[in-house]
């Protein structure tokens, strides 16, 4: 290799480790268990306190000895060959690069492998080489050696490097430093997952890019590569690291609490050394002091639990509800091409995320759409029923109008009959009075004249006594 790197003058910058690695959804890397004090002292475990999922997927990585790395390659396991939509929910595109795979048990191989190399590997450091070669070292696995892998390498300027069989611990950068990291700060991840969900989160594809992501940042640093090429003596090249016997340096001992400023305690862990250091002066506290110490412990231990409790338990509900949305194929698969392999990249992911958002905003369109047409109906409805209840009402009056009118002429009419029939019964009065009053002045006509008769046809004599003449002789 020594002379190879020699020959060509190949630069930092131009040698590359390619390796994938696999990841089982919800297994930690430790296993962590809960037990009560009986079932300490009498050895009996609860169980793994892990999700278990066993969903598995492939990450295909490559770091450069000048500390970059390309972005990382996933295989998600899934029949259909496509993408869900929901798996990528966390991808953030416009800041994050990666690109995406699927097969049937999520494995890597010979067609994924060739993708990788042609379609990210070339295409991302061809520039940066111009016309220098680059090494690209690899394990002996069979998606990246095989003819077709070979050949590309050997047209496209590409050494291709193969480490030895059952070396790749000591000899292989990623093996070497990289991938027990990244091991590591997932497992972290998954357990802060199950810790602050108290359990109740499920650990699905969905959730993997939000761990993962972290993970990767954490674990692939600029000095992490560097260092792993620098254990592997590959670059800077030197045998030496590897013949001869690791020896780990002593690390310094941690500054004691002494030595350090004080500051307000805000933490129960604070208030606790703050007690012990008070205690290790010699200082006698009173009674009082004591209860408020305790107190104090008890109050921030309460407040630390539920505020801890709340977080997570907030977090878990907002996790629960996203993973049970039901995903979508992204449409990225090529049905034209089924059987050639195929990854996804950012541009692919966002140019369909562009292209849902505008089918998505299309249809919230149609909505408020058939939404301002509900209302302008329910308004027309509204107005009419509105007009309808208007003429309604108008009817009404105009109604109640007659009725009162037809009442105020019936009673007038009545008012007339009864007039009428006054002025009549009136009239009547009048002759019958009249006809009485002729009656009456005929009787006393008729008594006048009776009387003068009467009193003509009586006589006195002379003697004083009055006699009536007979008639014949009255005259």
């Amino acid at each position: 290799m020594q002379e190879k790197v020699e020959k060509y003058h190949i630069r930092p910058s131009n040698i590359y480790n390619f390796d994938e690695k696999g990841f089982l959804l919800g297994i930690c890397r430790t296993m962590k268990r809960i037990i009560s004090i009986n079932q300490l002292r009498t050895k009996k475990l609860l169980g793994a306190n892990q999700d278990g999922s066993r969903e598995f997927i492939s990450l295909l990585a490559c770091i450069c000895a000048d500390g970059t790395t390309l972005p990382p390659g996933l295989i998600y396991q899934g029949k259909s060959g496509d993408l869900q939509d929901v798996w990528l929910e966390d991808f953030d595109s416009s800041r994050e690069e990666a690109y995406f795979a699927v097969s049937t048990k999520g494995w890597t191989n010979e067609e994924l492998g060739m993708s990788w190399l042609t379609k990210i590997f070339d295409p991302r450091t061809k520039a940066k080489a111009g016309n220098s070669k680059r090494l690209l070292l690899v394990d002996g696995h069979s998606s990246h050696v095989n003819l077709r892998f070979i050949d590309y390498c050997d047209e496209n300027n590409i050494i291709l490097g193969i480490f030895p069989p059952h070396s790749t611990h000591r000899l292989q950068p990623l093996d070497v430093g990289i991938f027990s990291p990244l091991a590591t700060a997932y497992s972290k991840e998954i357990d802060h997952l199950i810790q602050s969900s108290s359990g109740f989160s499920r650990m699905t594809k969905r959730l993997f890019w939000r761990l993962f992501r972290t993970a990767w940042q954490s674990a692939l640093t600029l000095q992490n590569i560097r260092s792993s090429f620098a254990s592997a003596g590959i670059y800077p090249f030197n045998p030496s690291v590897i013949l001869n016997k690791v020896q780990r340096s002593t690390p310094s001992p941690p500054p004691s609490d002494d030595e350090k400023p004080r500051s307000t305690p805000n933490s129960v862990r604070a208030i606790r050394r703050t007690i012990k250091a008070i205690s290790k002066e010699g200082e006698d506290l009173s009674e009082n002091v004591q209860l408020l110490i305790r107190a104090t412990e008890k109050l921030s231990i309460q407040n630390e639990i539920l505020r801890h409790d709340n977080r997570d338990l907030y977090d878990t509900l907002v996790q629960e509800k996203k993973r049970r949305k039901r995903g979508k194929p992204m449409g990225l698969f090529d049905k034209e091409n089924p059987g050639e392999a195929q990854f996804f990249s950012p541009s692919k992911v966002e140019a369909l995320r562009q292209r849902a958002k505008e089918i998505e905003a299309q249809k919230e369109q149609e909505k408020l759409e058939i939404a301002q047409r509900r209302t302008e109906k329910a308004l027309v409805r509204e107005q009419k029923a509105q007009e309808l209840q208007e003429k309604k009402e108008i009817r009404a009056r105009q109604q109640e109008e007659k009725r009162l009118q037809k009442k105020r002429e019936k009673e007038d009419q009545e008012a007339m009959k009864l007039a009428n029939q006054q002025l009549r019964n009136d009239e009547i009065r009048q002759k019958k009075q009249r006809d009485i009053n002729k009656a009456a002045f005929r009787d006393i006509q008729a008594n006048a004249a009776g009387n003068l008769q009467e009193s003509s046809q009586t006589r006195v004599t002379h003697s004083g006594r009055s006699i009536r003449v007979p008639v014949r002789y009255q005259n």
